[in-house]
C-alpha cells in the first residue's frame, strides 16, 4: 500500500534484473566468470520499499527536530508521452527510456522533493556499513538520541562537498562494470 501511495504521488516503478558476476571454481581449468541474473521479486520489493519508507521517516524526524542530514533530492522532469512509451518493449527498453530523462540525484542539507521516489523528503539510512552517507545519518540520530551536539548544517555541508568526487567516481566504476 505505502509503494501504491507513492505511485499515486508520481513515483516511478524501475526495477530491472540486476547482473552480477561471479567467479565459480572450475576444477583443473582454473576459475571461470559466471553472470548471475537476479530478477525482481517480491520480497526484494517489499525490503526495497521498507528501506524508502525508513528513508522518509528519518528525512521528516530531521525536518522536524532541525536536524541537518544529507538530504537526497531530483528535480522534477518531463517524462516522454505514453504513447512513446508504450511503442516501447515493456522492462528494460522502456526504463532507459525513462531514465534518460531523469535529472541528477543531488545531495545537501536542506530536504527538497525527491521525483522518482515521489517523496517530499528523503535521506538514505539504511546501509551505513557500505555506504559513508548513511554512517553520517546514524551518527547524527545517535547524538539526536542521546541529546549530543550534532553535526552543524555548515560542517554537514563541507563534508558532503569532500565526500561528492569519490561517490561520483565510484558510482561511475558501477556504471562500467
Amino acid at each position: 500500500s505505502r509503494h501504491h501511495w507513492r505511485r499515486q504521488r508520481g513515483a516511478l516503478q524501475l526495477e530491472d534484473p540486476e547482473g552480477r558476476i561471479r567467479c565459480r571454481p572450475d576444477g583443473a581449468a582454473g576459475p571461470t566468470a559466471e553472470l548471475e541474473v537476479v530478477e525482481p521479486s517480491p520480497a526484494r520489493r517489499m525490503v526495497a520499499e521498507a528501506m524508502v519508507l525508513a528513508g522518509a521517516l528519518v528525512a521528516e524526524r530531521g525536518e522536524s527536530e532541525g536536524l541537518a542530514l544529507p538530504f537526497r533530492s531530483q528535480a522534477a522532469c518531463e517524462l516522454p508521452p505514453a504513447s512513446e512509451l508504450e511503442a516501447l518493449p515493456p522492462g528494460v527498453v522502456r526504463h532507459a527510456a525513462i531514465k534518460r530523462c531523469l535529472g541528477r540525484g543531488l545531495v545537501g542539507t536542506k530536504a527538497a522533493p525527491h521525483f522518482s521516489l515521489g517523496l517530499a523528503a528523503y535521506v538514505q539510512a539504511t546501509s551505513p556499513i557500505r555506504r559513508y552517507g548513511d554512517l553520517v545519518v546514524q551518527r547524527q540520530l545517535q547524538a539526536l538520541a542521546e541529546g549530543s551536539p550534532a553535526l552543524p548544517e555548515e560542517e554537514l555541508a563541507l563534508l558532503l562537498q569532500e565526500l561528492e568526487a569519490p561517490l561520483r567516481q565510484g558510482l561511475q566504476i558501477i556504471r562500467e562494470d
